[in-house]
């Protein structure tokens, strides 16, 4: 199964990320980010299906709450994709 991670830097970030989607009618899983995908060992990701991304980035976009990187994930396979 294919997800995608939309990551913030800080757990408030991700959690207005996330308020501003669910407005909108999009849902998303509030999670930490894996390990691996974080710089810092201390980053929040919303996970989503990938039919949502786009509209999903637009939204954010408006808002001005880009996340800090995308990532698709499949699998044990994660390659980051740019908005």
């Amino acid at each position: 199964m294919e997800d995608v991670l939309l990551t913030a830097r800080s757990i408030t970030r991700a959690q207005r990320m996330d308020a501003e989607l669910r407005k909108r009618g999009i849902t998303a899983a509030l999670i930490r980010a894996p390990a691996s995908l974080s710089e810092r060992g201390c980053s929040y990701a919303l996970r989503l299906r990938p039919e949502r991304m786009d509209a999903a980035l637009a939204i954010l976009r408006d808002a001005g709450l880009m996340p800090y990187q995308i990532f698709v994930r499949s699998g044990s396979e994660v390659r980051e994709v740019l908005p």
